[in-house]
């Protein structure tokens, strides 16, 4: 297992990987996420894994390979996929093989693989199988009261089928039986954090039901599993709504509900739409409007802003008016600026949340406030300028708004913002731009902090990719002696290394999961993902040409170091030594001019 936690070898074997990655359109599959645009033989969009304005995400279907020249993230599909969608490798594998058709054979993983992967699978289905259980106790007798609370709450039943909400009875141990008569220890089931275990009781009582008198809400992740459930009491009592505890399969704050329901929605309406609360975003979808997620109840984290980025670049967020949804609203309102959405918000009248909203006004009144939603700068500047009229007020506005952009990369909107506070709250535009320059944020853009990565000599790169894309060249490198006149010690060390597990079978791919220094991973990346300086029938020629420019580069050094000893001996008046050097120096000249 390499640094990352892939298992590469023992797993599945690197023949179906490889067939599995030969038959993946990655393009197909990266734009997905990204919008791509054919760009000569390979295909650009905006990065999915950091905030830019101009495309430098770049897939070549040649190479089947992605690499971003804004912040150096790049691989081959596998990885993506499992950035993108938090897999693990052989989630990931699994859901490739399905899509392109690839069979895999029994696995053989080693027992520490074999057991994390057992147990998420098992956690998993242990889910699945709730699921089905609390969606057949709300069908049932048992679930009168949930039922009864949907239809008070206006939720229709193809609403309740597609989210498949269900109900948990109000006896405690009721889930915990259900598991005990399909032969699966409580034990087990506690780790999905369904059940709850009480030290001190006997065995048959020693763990009872997390959920007990709720309706439930499952919780996906983005390829439809079931991670986690939510669940809200349907009489009154506290608290009113509750979630799975942190497991081995669920993370607060890295999933949005209703996200692998939405999809579809936000492609079709052009945006998403985030909301707080399960009602908010089952009321909507009542009425159509399916291009929206919630946030589970939690804190909205930068983590959940980049699912959505994923998806789109516009977003809606249309929070609670009450006290606490504007406070929420407020304290995200940094988070969407930096995020790069183009955001708009809404605080709708009356004091009504999402649901109670369309509820009362039904859907074409709910998506004429969306269409005329103001922009999250434009609903920021009539914030501040509601503050107060005094010049105190007024000025600790200014300060607070010069404050807030300073997430803000672009220059332009910067000075946009500015001049809209200026006119909102009656200053000179031209002070307030001043005041804002002499803050610590300046209104030129903050670049991101990359890096700084040791210059490479670019030809022996190009001999090391030589070698790992065309294995044959060893042998001719081999008998030329390539290696030894490499003159950077790092690459020169590669080079071996390159070698010698080109010799044992290893791919290209292999070789890169397994390098370890990100520098040169990322520069050898950003080769491979370039327009090749050859056509295929060229490849002999061109390694000849490396290799020569390697060997002049050699002699070049030789010679400048000849030079500096020859000068060092001149100024001692060591004529012997001038004489060996002079000799040498006429050798290595016989041996340059061979090349």
């Amino acid at each position: 297992m390499n640094k990352r936690g892939v298992p590469l070898r023992g797993f599945i074997s690197e023949d179906k990987i490889e067939e599995i990655k030969r038959r993946a359109d990655i393009v197909e599959i990266i734009s997905e996420f990204v919008t791509l645009k054919k760009a000569g033989r390979n295909y650009v969009g905006l990065c999915p894994f950091h905030q830019e304005k101009t495309p430098s995400f770049t897939v070549s279907p040649e190479r089947k390979m992605y690499y971003c020249f804004g912040c150096g993230e790049g691989g081959n599909i596998i990885h993506f996929l499992m950035k993108m969608k938090n897999m693990t490798f052989p989630e990931t594998i699994r859901s490739l093989a399905k899509r392109t058709g690839v069979l895999l054979p029994e696995r053989n993983a080693s027992g520490a693989d074999k057991k994390e992967l057992s147990l998420r699978e098992q956690l998993l289905q242990i889910n699945e199988m709730a699921s089905q259980y609390f969606s057949d106790m709300l069908r049932s007798s048992y679930g009168k009261k949930g039922r009864d609370y949907l239809v008070e709450r206006g939720i229709h039943d193809f609403t309740i089928e597609t989210f498949r909400l269900g109900y948990a009875t109000e006896g405690w141990h009721a889930l915990a039986k259900f598991f005990v008569s399909q032969a699966i220890p409580p034990e087990l089931v506690a780790k999905a954090g369904l059940l709850v275990e009480k030290e001190g009781r006997a065995p048959i009582e020693r763990f009872y039901d997390l959920f007990r008198g709720r309706l439930i809400f499952p919780i996906e992740d983005e390829q439809g599993r079931v991670v986690a459930f939510g669940g809200r009491l349907v009489v009154p009592g506290e608290p009113k709504y509750l979630n799975t505890p942190e497991t081995p399969l669920y993370t607060k704050g890295r999933y949005l509900y209703g996200l692998s329901k939405a999809r579809e929605g936000v492609r079709r309406f052009g945006y998403a739409l985030l909301v707080e609360g399960y009602f908010d975003l089952l009321s909507l979808w009542n009425v159509g409007i399916t291009n929206c997620v919630a946030t589970l109840g939690t804190a909205l984290t930068k983590e959940q802003v980049e699912l959505i980025k994923r998806y789109t670049e516009y977003l809606t967020v249309v929070f609670d008016p009450d006290e606490a949804g504007i406070k929420a609203l407020e304290r995200n309102l940094r988070l969407f600026l930096s995020s790069g959405l183009k955001t708009r918000v809404v605080v709708l009248p009356e004091g009504l949340d999402p649901d109670a909203f369309v509820r009362k006004y039904g859907r074409e009144a709910m998506v004429k406030i969306l269409r005329e939603a103001p922009s999250l700068v434009d609903y920021y500047v009539d914030k501040v300028a509601s503050v107060g009229k005094t010049l105190e007020e007024k000025r600790d506005a200014a300060r607070e708004a010069i404050d807030f952009i300073s997430t803000l990369e672009d220059p332009i909107e910067k000075n946009l913002f500015l001049k809209k506070v200026a006119e909102r709250i009656g200053l000179d535009e031209g002070i307030l731009k001043r005041e804002a320059t002499a803050t610590t944020y300046s209104l030129t853009p903050r670049r991101e902090m990359q890096t700084v990565m040791e210059e490479l000599p670019r030809v022996e790169l190009n001999f090391i990719l030589c070698l790992l894309e065309h294995p044959y060249l060893i042998e001719k490198g081999d008998a030329e002696g390539i290696i030894d006149y490499l003159l950077h010690p790092r690459l020169k060390s590669l080079a071996k290394t390159v070698r010698q597990r080109v010799k044992e079978g290893g791919t290209l791919d292999n070789f890169l999961d397994e390098l370890e220094e990100e520098d040169l991973k990322g520069q050898l990346l950003r080769m491979l993902i370039e327009e090749k300086p050859y056509r295929g029938d060229e490849v002999e020629r061109y390694f000849s040409d490396i290799t020569r420019q390697i060997k002049r580069r050699w002699y070049a050094k030789k010679d400048e170091e000849l030079m500096q000893y020859l000068k060092l001996a001149q100024a001692k008046g060591d004529e012997a030594l001038c004489r060996s050097l002079l000799l040498e120096k006429e050798k290595l000249l016989r041996e340059k001019r061979m090349i």
